[in-house]
């Protein structure tokens, strides 16, 4: 199953047993899967890359950040690995989809969410689903009363976390989220539910900020530096905001705050006729939807190429693990 071999979404036997058996592959199929494909291929080379060029020298630069550099670094790191991890999981299904199989959503728009318990609803959708079904409900779930339940909670996202790596970052990123679900478990999810939603979604995206710097921190003082210097718990440098972002680099913020909603892939998807459901891919499109598709598909596919053929491409970041 080459589509997904190295990076997933996880997918089950079960879930594409029948598609082994038979299955059905028209031009529609093709058409849609390619069209899959060069979104996620876009997402990787035109976003993730860039959050990438961005990213990468600042973490690098970790002990002479200034406040605003350290928050432009986890905020293009957090860009980078939504559309480098999503952008592979669409071409892994848009790849499946020209071969006539079914994969399964691994990513729906985490970023919007509004809480934690929400974000592990949305993202890296596959892996949240084989730890619920092969650790968590082993393990009892949420049958055996509120402590059991909580110690299952936690239980299960140190391992994913060590799962990401044997490294101390890794297991805090685990034990951080891990807490944060029981915590919302005991109260704060209902606490939260009385918020306004502009507060909910604020909490969400800073918890979750704070995560990524466990997540991509390559020891623990950097991990306490950049959190330090986020937050002026330390003296940090002046840097003048030319030096740290380009004129590209904001846009493609901009662009991926924007393309992290559903709003303008939903437009995108009526324009060009893409169905929001694989079982309805087989129904008639109209010409105009395939040519806006078709015109849409090559103006991405050409300006991806021309990204990498500059030499800024940059390997997917779960080929780590």
């Amino acid at each position: 199953m080459f589509p997904q071999l190295v990076a997933g979404p996880i997918v089950r036997y079960s879930t594409i047993a029948s598609q082994l058996r038979r299955r059905v592959i028209t031009s529609r199929h093709v058409y849609f899967g390619a069209t899959v494909f060069v979104f996620g291929l876009a997402q990787k080379v035109l976003i993730a890359d860039t959050m990438a060029g961005i990213a990468d020298p600042l973490f690098d630069a970790w002990k002479i950040l200034s406040l605003e550099a350290s928050w432009i670094a986890v905020i293009c790191y957090t860009f980078q690995i939504y559309f480098d991890f999503g952008g592979y999981s669409n071409m892994a299904i848009g790849l499946a989809m020209m071969c006539g199989f079914r994969f399964p959503e691994n990513f729906n728009y985490p970023y919007i969410s509004q809480s934690i318990t929400e974000f592990w609803r949305r993202w890296h959708m596959s892996l949240s689903k084989w730890f619920r079904d092969y650790l968590y409900i082993p393990m009892g779930g949420n049958r055996h009363g509120p402590a059991r339940t909580y110690f299952n909670l936690f239980t299960v996202f140190l391992l994913c976390g060590l799962w990401h790596g044997a490294a101390w970052t890794f297991v805090l990123w685990g034990i951080y989220h891990g807490l944060l679900l029981v915590i919302e478990r005991i109260g704060l999810g209902n606490l939260l539910e009385r918020l306004p939603r502009v507060l909910r979604h604020g909490y969400a995206m800073l918890a979750i900020m704070i995560g990524w710097v466990l997540f991509r921190s390559e020891s623990m003082d950097q991990v306490t530096g950049m959190l330090s210097r986020m937050f002026m718990l330390m003296p940090s440098n002046e840097m003048p905001i030319e030096q740290i972002l380009t004129g590209e680099g904001a846009a493609t913020i901009v662009a991926a705050a924007i393309f992290s909603t559903p709003v303008v892939v939903n437009l995108l998807r009526s324009w060009i006729g893409m169905p929001a459901e694989y079982k309805r891919a087989c129904r008639r499109t109209t010409a105009s939807a395939y040519a806006m598709g078709s015109i849409v598909g090559m103006i991405l596919f050409s300006a991806s190429l021309v990204k990498i053929f500059t030499g800024s491409y940059s390997p997917f970041i779960y080929f780590r693990f």
